[in-house]
């Protein structure tokens, strides 16, 4: 269910940011996959988005409605 985020101080982006460095990327065992074609590409190599985040104006693309659906 899409929800706006109107804050950095989300604590969504914080945690999302935070994996912007190794230790955090490693203590977590996540990544941040940034742009829709890599997303995709993850999601079609099995791998499963735990948060997509994005522009309001993107909400309509047809890759990223699809990747929402899955």
């Amino acid at each position: 269910m899409p929800r706006r985020i109107t804050s950095f101080s989300n604590e969504t982006i914080k945690r999302i940011r935070s994996l912007e460095q190794k230790k955090y990327r490693r203590a977590e065992g996540r990544f941040m996959a940034e742009g829709m074609r890599i997303v995709a590409e993850a999601a079609e190599a099995g791998c499963t988005a735990e948060t997509l985040v994005f522009a309001e104006d993107m909400a309509e693309h047809a890759l990223l409605r699809r990747l929402v659906a899955e």
